[in-house]
């Protein structure tokens, strides 16, 4: 009553400006109100838009019989995008003629070479996969027709982790439950067929026990850090060793699935069968030793780093962000020095080489390029506030207007195709595009001349619009070939809380959850949208691929890579390894 009363009290001038507020504020209120916004909280929407690669590799001696078991049940994956890799390590008995009825399916790749032992096999499966994750299985043990889809969908939810590890059955040469002897202690009391493992990775090296078992998946770029290879002289140990030294890049991740994904096989002919029986003492000794090794590799790997800068990267201005973290900077006499140079004729042993985009660690020794990791990119405080649609006063007449789902981005258009772009515009004409760009393009200024469903806001900082980002559907990247312009579009989407449209053709954004390829066209629904839970994913991406991230990434892939280049190996009792052959293609 008192705001009536003083309202009509006022001039004129004061009313025309209330009702022309209230008119407004209604106008605004009425398009917000018809707006398309999807519905993150919906029970059908999808975590997974896209589908990485995954490699299966599976190194087979003499399983012929059982074998076929084993493909068969990779090929009745309900996840479609892998490729299967078959190596027959000189096999004695009639496994090539069996494996001849796979010659014409497409994802299968099968190698033949002179018996080298498991460790060497699957050195050399590694060198073969081009996955963006990788796992293998033998060949008398079968998959879960749902394990990859399951695997894949937890390592993506959980970007810190090197490798997700589930429960498995245990079955008997017939295909049946196993309640013989096998690891009873990790029994399951009331359904003893199966396996229950540690859900945690941090007791796994303080025994001489490999509790992650088959069923697994790990990051190619975490495995191209160990440089794929498995130790010869550990056989039978081989996969726990790499577990153990794969554990130094990342967490090691149980997806504490309730139904087992694998079936893991028990029988007379097994490799682990002879271990424990005939060989028991020889394989306890091993492992023994492994233990105490394991921890001489740990103790390397929480030594103190010194960040060695040279003259050659001063200007990359990261000291602020190495004060940051627990290292020196520039110390002499360090026992654990990492170098950081953009001279190519570095002598050092293991450094990290940088270029404009990436820190990639190098090994002289090996002379290759072990792994890229971007530098990073910061994202504003200022682009988390568009999470939460329309919840400031301040709107955009000629976005508040549209009814339709606005897909936009925030990038540098300097090299940008415009081509490409004005093919999506015409093609999605049912859908709007908004680019915010921190430069003035002119060429995109006559694409918005041409079409109807474009609006550009140059010279905008990157990140701090947050007013415009509350308006968009989705982001969408329209650069396929700056480094930079993907890693900006990717933090965008995830600083906003929104999925992310990229062309089929860019394999950049598959191993990166909330996001959704397209061919030209583009589709919507609106229980596509995300949540509060998804929120916490996408801030763990944020925070990993920061700057500041990704250089504790550099410290933690050197002291995988380095961890036994300064430590004398123990002499394990082994039979002779074998000279090294090549692998060869026959199918």
């Amino acid at each position: 009553m008192k705001k009536i009363i003083n309202f009509i009290k006022s001039s004129k001038e004061i009313k025309k400006e209330k009702i022309k507020f209230y008119m407004n504020r209604v106008k605004f209120l009425h398009n917000r109100e018809n707006k398309y916004i999807p519905d993150g909280h919906s029970s059908n929407r999808v975590l997974l838009g896209t589908l990485p690669k995954v490699s299966i590799l599976m190194p087979i001696y003499n399983h012929a019989d059982v074998a076929i078991f084993s493909i068969d049940s990779l090929l009745k994956q309900t996840y479609s995008n892998i490729e299967i890799i078959i190596l027959d390590d000189g096999s004695k008995d009639n496994l090539l003629e069996k494996l001849k009825k796979y010659k014409d399916v497409s994802n299968i790749k099968i190698y033949t070479q002179k018996n080298q032992k498991l460790p060497r096999a699957l050195t050399h499966l590694h060198q073969l996969a081009s996955g963006d994750f990788i796992t293998w299985t033998s060949a008398d043990n079968i998959m879960h027709p749902k394990m990859i889809e399951n695997l894949v969908r937890h390592i993506m939810l959980n970007p810190e982790a090197a490798l997700v590890y589930g429960d498995v059955y245990v079955i008997g040469k017939n295909n049946r439950p196993y309640y013989g002897p096998c690891r009873d202690v990790d029994r399951d009391f009331k359904n003893p067929k199966i396996i229950r493992l540690s859900q945690s990775d941090k007791p796994l090296s303080i025994g001489t026990d490999n509790y992650i078992n088959a069923s697994f998946l790990y990051r190619k770029e975490n495995s191209d850090v160990l440089m794929g290879i498995y130790k010869d002289d550990i056989i039978g140990a081989e996969d726990y060793d790499y577990w153990l030294r794969l554990q130094k890049s990342g967490n090691l991740v149980h997806v504490n699935n309730i139904k087992p994904l694998y079936y893991y096989r028990v029988h007379d002919n097994s490799m682990s069968h002879e271990l424990e029986t005939k060989k028991i003492k020889e394989h306890q000794s091993r492992l023994e030793k492994l233990r105490i090794y394991e921890q001489d590799r740990i103790k390397w790997c929480n030594i103190r780093a010194n960040i060695v800068l040279d003259e050659s990267v001063v200007s990359e201005n990261i000291d602020d962000l190495l004060l940051q973290m627990p290292i020196y900077i520039n110390e002499k006499n360090c026992e654990k020095n990492i170098y950081f140079t953009k001279n190519t004729t570095n002598k050092e042993k293991v450094y990290y080489l940088v270029d404009n985009d990436y820190y990639i660690l190098k090994n002289s020794e090996h002379k290759k390029e072990i792994v890229k990791i971007f530098k990073g990119v910061d994202l504003p405080r200022e682009t988390y506030k568009a999470r939460n649609l329309f919840s400031h006063a301040f709107y955009h007449d000629d976005l508040i207007r549209i009814k339709t789902p606005i897909l936009g981005c925030h990038i540098n258009t300097k090299n940008l195709d415009v081509k490409n772009i004005e093919k999506i515009l015409i093609e999605n004409s049912d859908i709007y595009f908004v680019i915010v760009d921190e430069i003035y393009n002119k060429n995109i200024e006559e694409i918005v001349k041409k079409h109807s469903n474009i609006v550009y806001y140059p010279n905008k900082i990157y990140g701090k619009e947050y007013q415009i980002y509350s308006y968009f559907s989705r982001i969408i990247n329209f650069d396929n070939l700056n480094i930079l312009n993907k890693y900006k579009t990717l933090m965008l989407a995830y600083g906003t809380g929104r999925r992310l449209n990229y062309d089929i053709n860019d394999s950049f954004f598959n191993k990166f959850p909330f996001t959704v390829s397209f061919n030209i066209k583009i589709n919507f629904s609106k229980s596509d949208g995300t949540s509060n839970g998804d929120y916490k994913i996408m801030d763990k991406y944020i925070e990993d691929n920061s700057r500041l991230g990704s250089l504790n990434k550099c410290v933690k892939f050197y002291n995988a890579h380095t961890q036994e280049m300064f430590i004398e190996r123990p002499k394990y009792i082994v039979d002779n390894i074998s000279k090294e052959y090549e692998p060869k293609r026959i199918k």
